[in-house]
C-alpha cells in the first residue's frame, strides 16, 4: 500500500507539471554567453573615500605580514585626533616582545584544573573570571607575554622640527584604491596643497611614501620616523616614547629622481635601517 501511494503521488506531481508546461512552453532564443567580468571596475567601485577624520576607523594598509594604520594625512601625523581605542600603529607578524620574567613563570603556572566529563580534572589555561588576572600574577604575566608591539610612528614634519598644526589642515580628501593598494591623501596646509601617496610593499615589510607639495621646497616638509618602546599596559596602544635603550638609525640608500613627464620636483628616496635595544 505504501508503495502504491508513493507511485500515485509521483504520477500526480508529474502529470501536474506536464500540464503546466504544456500551457507555458514557447520557442525561445538561444541564451547569449555572459559578458566577462570587469574585475577592475568591480573592485574599484568599492574604493574607500574619506573627507574628514573618522576617529574610530583610520585606514589600514598591509600585505598580510605588515600592517600600517594611516590618519587623514596618509601617515601617522595626528595620533591625538583618533580614539584611544583606534591607535595609529605599524605592526608586523614577526614583531613580538616580552617583559622581563624575574619569577620564571612557565606555561604550567598558568594552568588550572577543570572538571571534564568522563576524564576527571584536566589542566587548562582557563580564566574563570577577570578577578583571576588580578589575583594570580603568573596567569597575568603569561596571558600578556609575548605580545605584539608597534614598530614605528611615521608622520609629517618640517625641516626645522616643527610639528604640523592640525588647525591648519583643510579640504581633506583621502582615497584607498583597493585594486593597487595605494592610499592617496590630498589636503591643504595653511592654504598650500599637499598630496601624500602611501603604499605597503606587496612582499617586503616596507612602507613607501611620496609627498608632493610646494611646502617641500619652501619649508622642508618631510617625514619624521619615531621608534617607540612598549607601554606596560599594552592595550589598547602598546606605543610608549618613554622607554630607554640604545638606538641607532642609518641611511642605507638615497637617490633623487624626477618622475617622467611630471611637473612635480624630484622625489627624495631614502632607505633606513634601524636598530633598537630595550
Amino acid at each position: 500500500m505504501m508503495r502504491l501511494r508513493t507511485a500515485l503521488l509521483a504520477f500526480t506531481l508529474l502529470a501536474g507539471s506536464t500540464a503546466a508546461c504544456a500551457q507555458t512552453v514557447a520557442p525561445t532564443a538561444a541564451v547569449a554567453p555572459a559578458a566577462p567580468i570587469d574585475r577592475h571596475a568591480l573592485v574599484t567601485r568599492h574604493n574607500v573615500s574619506l573627507t574628514a577624520i573618522d576617529r574610530h576607523a583610520p585606514i589600514m594598509l598591509g600585505n598580510g605580514d605588515l600592517g600600517f594604520t594611516a590618519d587623514i594625512t596618509g601617515l601617522q601625523t595626528f595620533p591625538e585626533q583618533y580614539s584611544e581605542l583606534s591607535p595609529l600603529l605599524t605592526m608586523a607578524q614577526w614583531a613580538w616582545h616580552s617583559f622581563p620574567n624575574p619569577s620564571g613563570y612557565t606555561e604550567q603556572d598558568g594552568l588550572i584544573d577543570v572538571p571534564v566529563p568522563g576524564r576527571g580534572e584536566q589542566p587548562y589555561a582557563w580564566m574563570k573570571s577577570w578577578d583571576v588576572a588580578e589575583t594570580q600574577p603568573a596567569y597575568t604575566w603569561l596571558r600578556a607575554n609575548p605580545h605584539r608591539f608597534s614598530l614605528s610612528r611615521i608622520g609629517l614634519t618640517f625641516a626645522d622640527g616643527r610639528p604640523l598644526d592640525f588647525g591648519k589642515v583643510a579640504d581633506t580628501r583621502q582615497t584607498l584604491d583597493l585594486w593597487s593598494g595605494a592610499l592617496t591623501s590630498r589636503f591643504t596646509y595653511d592654504g598650500q596643497p599637499v598630496e601624500v601617496v602611501t603604499r605597503v610593499h606587496p612582499t617586503l615589510d616596507m612602507v613607501m611614501v611620496e609627498i608632493a607639495s610646494p611646502l617641500v621646497a619652501a619649508q622642508g616638509l618631510g617625514v619624521q620616523v619615531r621608534y617607540p618602546g612598549v607601554n606596560p599596559a599594552i592595550n589598547p596602544d602598546p606605543t610608549s616614547f618613554d622607554a630607554t635603550g640604545a638606538q641607532s638609525l642609518s641611511i642605507v640608500a638615497s637617490d633623487t629622481r624626477r618622475r617622467p613627464h611630471s611637473s612635480h620636483p624630484g622625489r627624495h628616496h631614502l632607505l633606513f635601517r634601524h636598530h633598537c635595544v630595550w
